[in-house]
């Protein structure tokens, strides 16, 4: 596999991810720059996977490819004729009747089993938005074997495709073809890795006020990751290193909503094939190994959301709103709450959680220490507090 191939995808990363920043300047980015840091990641992974140069190329041309769909005009993705049951088939079982679900949320996209976003999506920009970022592995495959290898002027390896189609951890990986499956963990975790302060540099400047108005779900996509200055692959672990000046509130949401939630799913389905790559955080001069409680802190995160286990959610959260008052606009205020509210009650609402709010108070630089502690103590295991205390 020559550089040439590389290079070329390259090129048609740069050309064509810029306009998923001007498509959906709500969502954390998914731009050439992601695309690089990826590559980044790939190269320190490549000796923990045992990744051959001429895999290595193959996964680097995957990483410039697999956002792609997410930079293509609507009328371009119908024309890929992308069919929902092919789709589906195509997620783990355990998953499909929950993605059926999310896609039938955007039924008004969906012709005779076939994504048209051609007539509405002006009308509706973050619905066709969304359901974009929830099918972009597939359109990004799609177009790739249909447009990409002819435009382009150079052959692509079908598993370019493959991996493209692959990068999610929803579908699950052929079981058939072992290196496929090795050199698909490796893009997951590669791209999972890729959560530091450079992807939500945007966030003061662009998105906050744009999450605020139409996508207040994604304000914990963006706040935490601005204090992760690296999150680096060091021997056989993989180390996210926060800044010294983090919050509290920082540091609860990169070790549950980042960490324990974001990357956790990409990182146990390597090591739980024999791949046993240890996972730290530090902060200041302390460094926590989370290996062997991640699990724990997963668990920990599924409570604060869904507020069970003496954790009361739904007060936390109107505890921080209220905090907020004078600190963000009152009708972007009640955005949030009435998001929240509709998440609790509707099946198609997108989930806006405490984290949300956490996130908020984040970014304006508002005091919610009280909460925080309330959520260590309810929510995380006296075990997994101890270990972890320094950092906070």
């Amino acid at each position: 596999m020559s550089e040439l191939q590389v290079e070329v995808c390259r090129e048609v990363a740069r050309q064509i991810l810029g306009y998923s920043r001007a498509l959906f300047p709500f969502f954390v980015l998914h731009d050439f720059t992601h695309s690089e840091n990826i590559c980044c990641n790939l190269c320190e992974l490549a000796k923990l996977f045992g990744i051959t140069e001429w895999e290595l190329n193959l996964l680097k041309m995957a990483a410039y490819l697999h956002d792609i769909g997410m930079a293509l005009p609507p009328l371009v993705i119908d024309e890929l004729n992308i069919n929902i049951e092919n789709v589906l088939r195509d997620i783990k079982k355990e998953n499909r009747e929950r993605m059926r679900g999310k896609i039938n949320c955007f039924s008004r996209f969906i012709e005779n089993n076939y994504v048209r976003l051609g007539k509405h999506a002006l009308t509706a920009v973050e619905d066709a938005a969304r359901l974009v970022r929830l099918l972009h592995p597939f359109i990004s495959s799609s177009f790739i074997r249909r447009h990409l290898r002819d435009e382009i002027g150079v052959n692509l390896p079908q598993e370019v495709e493959l991996l493209c189609r692959y990068h999610n951890s929803k579908t699950p990986i052929p079981s058939s073809d072992e290196r496929l499956r090795r050199l698909v963990m490796a893009l997951r975790l590669a791209d999972s890795m890729d959560f530091t302060w450079a992807r939500g540099k945007y966030f003061f400047t662009i998105a906050w006020r744009q999450c605020l108005l139409d996508a207040v779900d994604q304000l914990k996509h963006w706040a935490f990751k601005l204090s992760v200055e690296d999150v680096r692959v060091r021997g056989d672990s993989i180390t996210v290193k926060m800044s010294d000046g983090a919050s509290r509130a920082s540091v609860l949401g990169v070790l549950l909503f980042e960490v324990a939630n974001n990357f956790y799913e990409d990182w146990r389905e390597i090591y739980s094939c024999g791949l046993e790559t240890r996972v730290v955080v530090s902060k200041g001069g302390n460094r926590v190994e989370v290996t062997g409680f991640i699990e724990a802190l997963n668990s920990a995160y599924k409570r604060v959301v869904q507020g069970y286990g003496g954790f009361d959610s739904s007060r936390e959260f109107e505890n921080i709103c209220s905090r907020l008052e004078g600190a963000v606009e009152s009708g972007m205020l009640d955005r949030l709450r009435d998001a929240h509210r509709r998440w609790r009650r509707e099946s198609c609402a997108p989930e806006v959680s405490i984290f949300d709010a956490l996130a908020l108070a984040v970014s304006k630089g508002v005091d919610i220490d009280d909460v925080v502690d309330r959520i260590l103590s309810t929510c995380v295991n006296a075990p997994v507090r101890e270990r972890i205390k320094h950092l906070f």
